[in-house]
């Protein structure tokens, strides 16, 4: 074997009760890779795509028997420590292999989902790349247009002439100030509209200011009303205040026919920083809510599997009819 080698730990979206070790070249491309980066590997015979969770081990196994990575994934996001944290939790809490609960956390990848969704966000930023290079090129030579015409205007003479290099001299510059800096990347402008909160009554108000104050004191709330009393409008006002700060929200419902009816409403005051996170959705589409909660200050409405979405700047939990029998997971494994 190679004395360069480099080994690492793996966690596979598979029920094991050990995490397999790979080996890994520090010369090639990507270096050795830091916890939480995505790897390929092989496994009895099989691709995955898993998780590095230590790096730089020393082997307990004979070296003959370790397999080299296939490839760092750069494409897809890493995942966080306080992510693997969450999962070492829910591993050990419910008794089931951590390899288990990524499977649960990132469902998407049983269909290479976010791996594609991955490609296609790197397709799109190099589009942005050489449209971004067009650009700069398209605008230095409009400035160097200006500064040819404006030479010229000033060097005139006769009026005529004159008149006639100034328009030219205001056309060139016209185009070039309505060119833009640069072409954005999808997302990086969020603009977010809003639109405005539901008037509260006097009991909902009184009702607000009251979990504000529990919230003060770090305390969770449990909210009890009938159906149709107006405890929604009180979750969307908490909600409001929490992404006006910047934080994200988590809103859960128990099961995915409440979603469409609560989305419509939830989109009606918060636009396109509402995600929506059921198993109902497609693989691409629970990869773009993943994104957007990456990117932060946004309120997801999901089911029971939204808890593993890795929030960075959560402000608030809202567990609707948290009674609900939904809420628990029964099969498969983390019965969480």
């Amino acid at each position: 074997m190679d004395g360069n080698l480099k080994y690492l730990k793996v966690i596979l979206p598979l029920k094991l009760d050990w995490e397999p070790c790979y080996s890994v070249l520090p010369g090639t491309e990507g270096g050795v890779p830091s916890v939480g980066t995505r790897v390929s590997v092989r496994f009895a015979g099989r691709q995955y795509v898993g998780v590095v969770s230590e790096s730089d081990v020393t082997p307990d196994i004979e070296l003959t028997k370790i397999q080299r990575i296939i490839r760092v994934e750069d494409g897809i996001s890493p995942v966080t420590e306080v992510e693997m944290r969450l999962w070492r939790f829910v591993s050990d809490y419910y008794l089931c292999p951590v390899g288990e609960v990524y499977k649960a956390a990132y469902p998407s990848l049983k269909d290479g989902g976010e791996m594609i969704r991955s490609r296609e966000r790197l397709r799109a930023e190099e589009r942005r790349r050489r449209m971004n290079a067009a650009l700069a090129a398209k605008r230095e030579r409009l400035e160097a247009a200006v500064e040819r015409r404006r030479a010229m205007y000033e060097k005139a003479v006769r009026p005529e002439t004159r008149e006639k290099y100034l328009e030219a001299l205001t056309k060139a510059e016209n185009e070039l100030n309505a060119l833009p800096l640069e072409i954005a990347a999808q997302d990086d402008s969020r603009s977010y509209t809003r639109l405005p909160l539901p008037s509260l009554s006097l009991a909902q108000q009184t009702c607000l200011e009251q979990i504000r104050g529990f919230f003060s004191k770090k305390s969770p709330v449990l909210l009890d009303g009938v159906t149709g009393s107006g405890k929604t409008e009180v979750y969307i006002s908490l909600a409001a205040n929490v992404l006006d700060s910047g934080g994200s929200v988590l809103y859960m419902i128990p099961e995915i026919a409440v979603s469409k009816q609560l989305g419509n409403r939830l989109k009606e005051v918060f636009g396109n920083q509402l995600a929506l996170f059921h198993s109902g959705m497609s693989a691409s589409a629970r990869s773009l809510a993943v994104e957007k909660v990456r990117m932060g200050n946004c309120i997801v409405l999901g089911t029971r599997s939204s808890v593993f979405l890795p929030f960075m700047d959560l402000g608030l939990v809202i567990v609707d009819e948290e009674h609900d029998n939904s809420y628990k997971q029964e099969t498969p494994a983390p019965r969480y």
